[in-house]
């Protein structure tokens, strides 16, 4: 067994204790660029998760505004149909005897039906707009869900490399405390 004296004693823990600082520093500074990685990359991630969000709510508002369209189209179709029919109906009527009673039967029928077109519409670009605004809303609240969850996981994920660092900081403390002279 080896034994020291009182002045190689003191110079062997001046040594351990400044090499166990250097270590110790080496791994806070580790620790701490490895943080600044993580939230480089989790950044440049969450704005990638971001982007695909906005492409697929993109698309999904074009969808309905599609489908919007598509609708605008059919009610004008089956409107002008109806008109159409009203006309060819009123004029095969032979209950009627006046040019002037036609005449005044087609603008009622006129009038009525333009009521009729105006309101199924109206009502139409009110479901639409309701709808386009549902879906807004829940795209808005979907990347608020997106960025929360983010930070949580962002979080967690940082408390491991933290709670890992001091691991290695009392593994390195304890180790260089079990080498130090006792005597």
């Amino acid at each position: 067994m080896l034994y020291l004296n009182k002045t190689q004693t003191d110079k062997a823990k001046d040594k351990l204790t400044s090499q166990t600082e250097e270590w110790i520093n080496m791994i806070n500074k580790q620790v701490e660029e490895e943080i600044g990685f993580y939230e480089q990359q989790a950044e440049s991630q969450l704005e990638a998760l971001k982007k695909v969000m906005d492409t697929a709510h993109g698309g999904q508002i074009k969808e309905v505004a599609a489908r919007h369209d598509k609708e605008k189209i059919e009610i004008t179709k089956k409107q002008t149909k109806q008109s159409m029919d009203s006309a060819k109906a009123l004029a095969l009527d032979k209950s009627i005897q006046s040019k002037e009673e036609r005449d005044r039967r087609q603008r009622e029928l006129d009038k009525q039906n333009l009521d009729q077109f105006v309101d199924e519409r109206q009502k139409l670009s009110n479901r639409q707009e309701r709808e386009l605004e549902e879906l807004k809303s829940q795209h808005k609240e979907e990347k608020k869900n997106l960025e929360v969850e983010f930070q949580k996981i962002m979080s967690e994920n940082m408390d491991e490399i933290k709670t890992n660092g001091e691991k290695s900081r009392k593994a390195i403390h304890t180790a260089f405390q079990t080498i130090l002279p006792t005597h």
